[in-house]
């Protein structure tokens, strides 16, 4: 009996959940409440990433099970929380993001759900998404060559700051962006504005991505496209990243490389077990007296 749940049911999961329930369940909430997909989502997001962080760590998850969430604050290291965007990155593998983050766009995640039927025979699918390419016509400056200038407004920054003063001396320093210049920090006549972006300097345009799920992948899986994200001028472009989201299927359930049957259509006749639906999808028909081993005589 656990002190509290309020972990678990931020993660949709119960207080028996083994590692790999939640590692998908944080898998499949963190990608939905990412601020990347969804910006007002953010203290969600925490709490998901908090709530993983506790429960992912065997000495964590105890601590929590026998005291609740007082007993992480009580001493040592335990309430002291990583960043949100850390935890991320050390789940999906993007430990570099930091270094990159001045020289790469974003990587971007997109989870699709793939039936067992899938992952067993192995199949191609069709991705058809949306990508911010550099404007062709005008090469990702925005506008005709040498008509570029930096905004005085924002001093080239894309944020204008504004400072205010309250009772006792305080000084407020609030930022917003810079509507001169639409926050790109450089302005240019509107005649000389790139008709195809609008002065944007990306445009976005369809991709279709073939999506190749080989036999045997697992739940979790990740598929790389290596430099298929968003595109930015002057920046190389980051890696679309399809994760693969078994659905439950009603018969059988994967452990490991093994299919686990938990439902078992039998027919008797005489005592002898006639039929029982197998992995692969397919129907084989066994021979077995009561108590003996079944044996595989055909398959259709």
């Amino acid at each position: 009996m656990v002190k509290e749940t309020k972990y678990y049911d931020i993660l949709g999961i119960s207080p028996q959940a083994s590692e790999s329930e939640l590692k998908k369940a944080y898998r499949k909430l963190a990608l939905k409440y990412h601020p990347d997909k969804n910006p007002d989502s953010g203290d969600k997001f925490k709490e998901i990433s908090q709530a993983y962080e506790v429960l992912s760590d065997a000495k964590k998850r105890d601590t929590y099970d026998r005291l609740g969430e007082e007993g992480l604050t009580g001493g040592g290291d335990f309430g002291n929380f990583s960043s949100p965007m850390d935890i991320f990155d050390m789940f999906f593998g993007g430990g570099g993001r930091r270094r990159d983050r001045d020289t790469k766009t974003k990587s971007v995640y997109y989870q699709i759900k793939i039936p067992l039927e899938e992952l067993y025979n192995g199949s191609v699918r069709e991705l058809a998404i949306g990508k911010d390419v550099v404007c062709s016509q005008c090469q990702g400056i925005g506008g005709k060559q040498g008509s570029v200038r930096k905004c005085d407004a924002c001093n080239g920054s894309g944020v204008q700051v504004q400072y205010r003063q309250h009772m006792m001396g305080l000084i407020q320093q609030i930022q917003s962006p810079c509507r001169a210049c639409g926050t790109t920090g450089e302005i240019f006549r509107e005649k000389d504005r790139c008709k195809a972006c609008k002065g944007q300097k990306i445009v976005n345009e369809p991709k279709t991505l073939e999506v190749n799920i080989e036999k045997g992948m697992e739940d979790g899986q990740k598929i790389t496209f290596m430099g298929e994200a968003d595109q930015q001028p002057g920046k190389e472009p980051g890696d679309f990243i399809v994760v693969l989201d078994e659905e439950e299927h009603p018969v059988f359930k994967r452990k490991g490389t093994d299919l686990i049957m938990n439902m078992v259509s039998v027919c008797r006749v005489e005592d002898v077990c006639l039929t029982c639906i197998y992995a692969s999808m397919h129907v084989i028909q066994c021979t077995s007296a009561l108590g003996k081993d079944i044996r595989h005589v055909a398959t259709s």
